[in-house]
């Protein structure tokens, strides 16, 4: 999916869900609120940009960078919206929206840059890239959009086996989630990812009638062995997902 192929190469995460669907539901905003500033933008952009309907087929991302969130809020995230139905309509709106701020200089090429909030030390804007997605997060999160992305190989490897139509996907890093306080994982289920394991992609598609099952697919990549030796790890990362109260799984 395109949201994994243009990940920045310091994104340790993704989130990625449906614009249309994220309006009714409350999981993505979950995520995002984790850090309070980037729920704040989150929901300052959709507002002013009208964002609002629910047929929308465009896609918001959340993307995790680096991996000491906690030590710089601001630069710690970036937020991606694409795929929308008419692209020129949208980067209208935004240019229409957000007051103009120069150009965003990057190692390739410079991208319009608009001012979307300043709060103390803190300034985020947004860009509009050559493929017409819009990236929102202050200057020093911006600045690695053109960087070799490389590092996302294996969330490129694991993401492309999610199915396309899932209203909310994520991918992440192992390495660089267990390094950061993002990963949460109790001690010793972490200690037990295989050596290996580069990388999990995980989709959800909701249950279309009540007291349905929900789908849940789940994705590894990395080394062959690291493979083989994780099928108890991901049974058991199974077993957490459908012991949510109130969730069904397929």
């Amino acid at each position: 999916p395109d949201w994994v192929r243009s990940a920045p190469a310091e994104a340790s995460m993704a989130v990625s869900g449906r614009v249309g669907w994220l309006l009714e539901r409350q999981e993505l905003q979950a995520v995002v609120s984790r850090n309070p500033l980037a729920e704040q933008v989150l929901d300052l952009f959709l507002k002013r940009t009208g964002i609002l309907s629910g047929q929308e087929t465009g896609r918001v991302t959340f993307y995790l960078m680096g991996t000491h969130a906690s030590k710089d809020p601001a630069g710690a995230f970036l937020l991606q919206f694409g795929g929308f139905r008419d692209p020129a309509a949208f980067q209208r709106v935004v240019a229409e929206t957000f007051p103009a701020e120069g150009v965003l200089r990057l190692r390739r090429s410079e991208l319009p840059l608009f001012v979307v909030l300043d709060v103390n030390q803190v300034h985020v804007r947004v860009t509009v890239d050559r493929a017409g997605r819009a990236w929102v997060g202050d200057l020093q999160a911006l600045s690695h959009l053109e960087e070799a992305q490389g590092r996302t190989r294996s969330l490129d490897e694991a993401a492309e086996w999610l199915p396309a139509q899932a209203p909310l996907m994520g991918a992440f890093r192992v390495d660089a989630l267990l390094a950061s306080g993002a990963a949460r994982l109790p001690g010793a289920f972490s200690r037990e990812i295989p050596q290996g394991v580069e990388a999990l992609a995980w989709a959800l598609t909701p249950a279309t009638e009540n007291g349905g099952l929900h789908r849940i697919d789940l994705v590894l990549s990395g080394s062959r062995e690291g493979i083989r030796q994780a099928m108890p790890w991901l049974q058991r990362l199974l077993a957490l997902t459908s012991s949510v109260k109130g969730s069904g799984q397929q």
